[in-house]
């Protein structure tokens, strides 16, 4: 029986730091799986693991965003800023039941 193809231990660790970091890995990851160079098993115990990542990265990104516009609200006359700051506490109570 011939062994998994496995990453080799010298090699640095992949950039998973934002979303886009993560969706290039998984294209080196198919790259590799493809030319024989990763072991299938292998493949899938690690794109189960990046799914995970990349919700938590997707969450983690668009609470900055909402960050951002509240800030960008808290800088705007009163009157225009009450009205924004309702629509944005509803998707935020929004988005954080679906977690």
């Amino acid at each position: 029986m011939r062994p998994r193809a496995v990453t080799p231990p010298e090699t640095p660790p992949a950039d998973l730091s934002d979303t886009a970091a993560v969706v290039r890995y998984l294209g080196v990851l198919v790259n590799r799986c493809e030319r024989g160079l990763l072991d299938v098993k292998i493949a899938n115990a690690v794109t189960g693991l990046v799914n995970l990542l990349l919700r938590g990265l997707s969450q983690t990104e668009m609470l900055a965003r909402f960050a951002r516009i509240e800030a960008a609200v808290a800088a705007l006359p009163a009157e225009q800023a009450a009205d924004v700051r309702d629509e944005l506490a509803a998707v935020r109570a929004a988005s954080e039941t679906r977690q």
